[in-house]
């Protein structure tokens, strides 16, 4: 049996296509998009962090005007005869 093992033919040669600089471009504006997105998220997330802060110091102030209220009646007045 024969093989054929180095068969050129005039089809077969390979161009070579500068790809590597389209691939870094592609690839920076990949990872700007991402830094983005990240930028954008951290925003909300200490939109809601600080927003989550007020709602707790709102909380805070009923419960310690409650508490008030509550103390201030448990005061007995006691009339001296």
């Amino acid at each position: 049996m024969t093989s054929i093992s180095h068969v050129t033919r005039h089809n077969d040669i390979p161009i070579r296509i500068p790809a590597q600089p389209i691939q870094k471009t592609e690839e920076a504006e990949r990872i700007q998009e991402h830094n983005r997105e990240k930028v954008v998220l951290e925003k909300l997330m200490l939109e809601a962090y600080y927003e989550r802060l007020h709602q707790y110091s709102l909380y805070n102030k009923q419960k310690e005007l409650v508490s008030l209220r509550l103390h201030a009646g448990r005061h007995v007045d006691i009339e001296v005869k």
